[in-house]
């Protein structure tokens, strides 16, 4: 009875051996199986679909190496955890036959019977899909979905970068509230989409009169606010708003004749103005509006300046 118990277990043990060996070789992972010297012992089929290289191609080599693409990761923090925990888990990036890839890696100890890692397991998935939706999410959370400019969120972020940036190397910055002259008329004759039609232009517009660290954000509606960096005086802003007026003020053509559209601008000076985002944003609002009141199509700086932009009116009246 004892022989026939013993060859019961020898069976059992090929069975589950067999099982582990199926799902090493179906696994849709990647996995590695390496040596107590973190030598490459032996790959399934799926690493070498995902990294492009062969089985025999990366037998005895370090593990390490398959990360080239990665400088900054810490290995000794990595081999630290599995030591210490028996077992690690983190992003990397790896590499494949597209290229560089981003990868979820998990890092298992085996111990022998003296308690040593004996081997290791590395199981690898490919998260190229996930961090694309991650990427997509994060645009449709940071820009507004019409014109693909900044939104109120983003805006909130780059206002207080520019700030410190401005605080650091004593410069000014400009934050320019906008808002269009007679956008309802156009949104009126010409329906929803023409106006749609007419923001995204405009946006587009005002972005190529921009410096790449020049932030243009749409609060909503035909509100928008402009970012200006790099000021040595509050009149150094004056040119470029002034291209902003004119470029505004051209017609825009739509599918059933053409747009008419001016811009209002209030802008407050940090530090002149004020030295907090909420205050800067909503003093800039208040001078637009006074921009409005006094004749539109202009710009003027907060505290009752007088317009400090005036662009030549062109086209039907407003």
């Amino acid at each position: 009875m004892g022989f026939v118990t013993d060859l019961r277990g020898v069976k059992e043990a090929e069975m589950r051996l067999g099982i582990a060996a199926s799902v090493f070789a179906h696994s849709y992972e990647a996995v590695l199986i390496l040596d107590a010297e973190r030598l490459i012992v032996d790959a399934n089929p799926a690493f070498e679909r995902m990294m492009g290289e062969s089985r025999t191609e990366v037998l005895r080599r370090h593990v390490q190496t398959l990360y080239a693409a990665a400088p900054h990761l810490d290995f000794p923090g990595v081999w630290h955890a599995v030591q210490a925990q028996g077992y690690w888990q983190g992003e990397l990036l790896g590499r494949s036959p597209q290229g560089a890839v981003p990868q979820r890696v998990s890092i298992a100890a085996v111990l022998g019977d003296e308690g040593y890692p004996h081997h290791y397991i590395v199981v690898i998935s490919d998260i190229t899909q996930i961090k694309a939706h991650e990427q997509e999410l994060e645009h449709i959370a940071l820009y507004d979905s019409l014109t693909g400019l900044p939104n109120r969120r983003l805006l909130a972020d780059r206002l207080v970068l520019a700030i410190a940036h401005a605080q650091r190397h004593r410069e000014l910055l400009a934050v320019c509230y906008l808002d269009l002259d007679g956008f309802k008329r156009v949104n009126d004759q010409h329906g929803h989409a023409a106006g749609d039609q007419l923001l995204v232009e405009v946006g587009r517009r005002i972005q190529s009169h921009l410096r790449a660290e020049g932030t243009l954000a749409r609060l909503g509606g035909d509100e928008m606010v402009l970012l200006i960096g790099g000021l040595q005086s509050p009149d150094d802003c004056a040119p470029l708003l002034e291209r902003v007026l004119q470029a505004v003020h051209q017609p825009v053509p739509l599918p059933r004749g053409q747009g008419f559209v001016s811009a209002s601008i209030g802008l407050s000076i940090y530090p002149l103005d004020g030295d907090t985002p909420d205050l800067l944003l909503r003093q800039a609002d208040h001078a637009m509006y006074e921009a409005k009141q006094n004749g539109k199509n202009h710009c003027r700086r907060f505290a009752g300046a007088e317009p400090m932009v005036q662009a030549p009116l062109h086209g039907p009246s407003r």
